[in-house]
């Protein structure tokens, strides 16, 4: 990811249902379907389309994050296996911190998507709606996991790690 702000998003109107729905689209990897798919299920169950577009811009900034920070130059400032864990526990510094982080890896990825700090009510919000996406797709890849243990290794329990991530407090200074 060379640049700020590489993901597009559009709104589309869901087949059979006439419900707008949004899609984020990469140069590269086309379509990013579990976005869209997450939040699909989203207006199903009910959620409001304000909610729906808050959820949206959520994803759309962690989306980023996720894949600026699998980038090569990026991952190898994980320093160790848990790659993935590193990856998201470093998110939410990148979120409050942005390019002044102290953290390596929220650093890195703040200088590639040029994202500047924001209110920590925008932080919490963002984080709220990660963690659900998280959440649901864990629930949805379990069977996957299941059968293939050394496909994602992480060092905390994926459920302990995302329960506690919508209560994570931001502090308002690094040490």
């Amino acid at each position: 990811m060379t640049g700020h702000n590489k993901l597009r998003k559009i709104e589309y109107e869901m087949p059979n249902s006439g419900r707008r729905c949004f899609a984020i689209i990469d140069p590269e990897l086309g379509r990013i379907d579990e976005y869209s798919q997450y939040l699909e299920m989203k207006i199903m169950a009910g959620t409001p389309h304000n909610t729906l577009i808050s959820y949206a811009h959520s994803l759309k900034v962690f989306f980023e994050y996720y894949l600026a920070a699998s980038s090569p130059d990026v991952i190898i400032l994980a320093e160790g296996r848990n790659t993935l864990s590193r990856i998201l526990l470093s998110y939410p510094l990148y979120l409050a911190f942005g390019q002044d982080s102290a953290d390596p890896i929220a650093k890195a990825v703040a200088e590639i998507t040029k994202l500047k700090p924001l209110a920590k009510s925008s932080i919490q919000a963002n984080l709220g709606a990660v963690s659900s996406f998280c959440k649901e797709s864990n629930a949805l890849h379990a069977d996957l996991l299941s059968l293939r243990d050394d496909l994602i290794s992480v060092d905390v329990e994926p459920s302990v790690m995302l329960s506690g991530f919508a209560r994570m407090k931001i502090p308002d200074s690094q040490k």
